[in-house]
């Protein structure tokens, strides 16, 4: 039986390190932190996750075997097309289109929070959910994590994003740990993105090419032109 399906928000640098395949754990606060006092963890499969001395609770972004769809920052090429481009694929600036009546229109970057499903590119399947003190992670850890200065190194990333919210690494507070794997890496990454330079597959492709999804059905490596310019599609 299939897993559920989870949306999951990643920062354009995270994203960057899953597309690298440097990322495949995450750290994420549990909500509301358990009682002071709480000393140990336990799950049982029948309730979930027991916090001694606080309450029992189910990890909100699914269980083992259930798919995280990732909302990245991302900015629609056109009104229209269906195209989008993605701020992980390196884009110092927002990308700009051309009109049918030569006008140079600006694209805006969306925040991560507003993209739908359907412009997801990029799909992870869980492995493994644990719970602990952020403080527990160990070296190996933080490269999970696409960290490669050790747990220090994650402390810092840590702290600019949660230190104002009141739960610095020194705080030590409860977290998810989540291990995921990425699912169909080649049938899904670009498959409506814009890009923006030569780096998937090898492939030979003008910078601005604009990809549907449909071409990636195509077998056999032929050449296809596009609204974009041209190139070798893969197979």
């Amino acid at each position: 039986m299939a897993g559920k399906e989870h949306p999951i928000l990643f920062s354009t640098e995270n994203v960057k390190a899953i597309l690298e395949g440097r990322k495949t754990q995450t750290r994420r606060l549990v909500k509301p932190q358990p009682d002071k006092k709480c000393d140990q963890v336990v799950y049982d499969p029948a309730i979930g996750w027991r916090f001694r001395y606080s309450f029992n609770k189910l990890c909100p972004y699914g269980q083992v075997g259930d798919r995280l769809w990732v909302r990245e920052t991302f900015a629609p090429y056109s009104d229209n097309s269906g195209v989008l481009a993605y701020k992980a694929d390196g884009w110092d600036s927002a990308p700009e289109y051309t009109t049918s009546d030569g006008k140079d229109i600006p694209c805006h970057w969306k925040p991560s929070i507003h993209m739908y499903r359907c412009d997801s590119r990029i799909d992870l399947e869980i492995t493994d959910i644990r719970v602990e003190r952020l403080q527990h992670m160990s070296s190996y850890d933080a490269q999970c994590e696409g960290v490669h200065t050790g747990a220090l190194g994650f402390a810092e990333l840590w702290d600019s994003l949660n230190a104002k919210r009141g739960y610095s690494w020194e705080s030590n507070p409860w977290v998810w740990v989540i291990s995921f794997k990425r699912q169909n890496p080649l049938d899904t990454v670009f498959s409506k993105s814009l890009y923006l330079d030569d780096t998937f597959l090898g492939g030979e492709h003008n910078v601005g090419t604009i990809v549907n999804s449909a071409h990636l059905n195509n077998k056999g490596g032929e050449k296809h032109e596009d609204t974009g310019g041209s190139r070798w599609l893969p197979v």
